[in-house]
């Protein structure tokens, strides 16, 4: 159970204005300002990036940064992944070739063991 108190709130509290004067006050220093701007001629026309007078600037840095990114790509990372994509293709076209060729062999040499043990069969059946 919580304790029960019987002082008086702290002389700050009872003697100054209270949290909802100072808000008030917040209220009204605010709005006073506000049509204080709109009155000098400061009024907020929304986001800049709406507003005619800053399109010459965003189309000059919209194409200057995508030429800087043009360059970047055609001269710089499009031919490292072409050149990574040759070498690939060639990588897997050489495994290709050796796998084919292994693998002839490789059915040579059984072919070669089948003939073998077909000759072995024959021979024991002789000797039988």
């Amino acid at each position: 159970m919580a304790a029960e108190t019987t002082s008086p709130p702290p002389a700050d509290l009872r003697d100054g204005p209270t949290a909802a004067d100072a808000h008030g006050a917040a209220q009204s220093h605010g709005s006073a300002g506000t049509t204080e701007a709109a009155a000098h001629g400061g009024e907020s026309g929304g986001l800049p990036q709406f507003r005619f007078e800053y399109w010459g600037g965003q189309i000059v840095w919209l194409f200057l940064i995508f030429a800087v990114l043009y360059v970047l790509l055609a001269k710089v990372f499009v031919p490292k992944l072409r050149r990574i994509r040759d070498e690939r293709a060639s990588t897997i076209a050489t495994a290709v070739t050796q796998a084919r060729s292994v693998q002839a062999e490789a059915e040579a040499q059984a072919a070669a063991a089948q003939a073998e043990i077909a000759e072995a069969r024959n021979r024991s059946r002789r000797v039988a």
